[in-house]
């Protein structure tokens, strides 16, 4: 397995909890990429990748650093059997679109995407605003935000007061509804995790986010190995 972040506080704990699931599983590491957060050019990093050949790349990737990581591969004719991607470009479908046909075979954990409408129906109405509002719709960070001010307000609601430290103990002593998410609720333990919190593994197929696991969930078998560059 391979290894490559952004060299932040958000790329090094993405690949510190990557690299100490892989192990636990039995994967062993054979490459450990961090490289500068807007970066121009990503040869080294991707030609590192490429020299330790690792079957499988978990990737924290922002933006545009997910695009030139991306492009850098098929330029540098090199792909792994698999990428898995977290909290990155790779849920952004504007780079999904943009990417065309290159983006597909790559795979991420998503908490939201417009594919998943039938299965999350209360999002539709809000989707509408959001998306007259900013052209795009929602996507699996977006949605976090909408949710994040739901259950804000049911909290200021529950509390009867804006007063910081009662709101924040109000937050943590109840369950939510959270009709936008997965789970349809949201719950907080000590530290501030949502231990409701539930997404999917899906897979860029046809510019199409598919489900592909939890099995239960799936909508389409997953393409293993990725489809090389020359084959597409």
């Amino acid at each position: 397995m391979g290894l490559i972040y952004e060299n932040t506080e958000f790329g090094k704990h993405a690949a510190q909890e990557g690299k100490a699931a892989a192990e636990a599983a039995g994967f062993t590491v054979v490459a450990d990429v961090p490289f500068s957060p807007g970066a121009t050019n990503m040869d080294s990093e991707v030609q590192t990748l490429k020299a330790a050949n690792p079957d499988v790349v978990f990737g924290a990737c922002l933006g545009g650093d997910y695009t030139l990581w991306v492009n850098t591969m098929k330029k540098m004719a090199w792909l792994p059997k698999m990428t898995l991607n977290y909290c990155t470009g790779y849920q952004d479908p504007l780079i999904a679109k943009q990417l065309g046909p290159d983006g597909d075979f790559f795979m991420g954990g998503t908490g939201y995407s417009p594919e998943f409408a039938a299965m999350m129906p209360a999002v539709a109405a809000v989707e509408k605003i959001y998306t007259e509002k900013t052209g795009v719709p929602f996507d699996s960070d977006s949605i976090q935000e909408a949710v994040a001010l739901f259950v804000l307000a049911q909290a200021i609601e529950k509390a009867g007061t804006l007063d910081y430290a009662k709101v924040q103990e109000t937050l943590m002593a109840n369950e939510w509804e959270a009709p936008l998410t997965l789970a349809g609720k949201v719950a907080f333990v000590s530290g501030g995790q949502n231990v409701q919190a539930k997404s999917m593994i899906t897979q860029l197929q046809g510019g199409s986010y598919k489900r592909v696991f939890p099995e239960n969930l799936a909508d389409t078998p997953v393409v293993f190995p990725m489809t090389p560059w020359d084959k597409r």
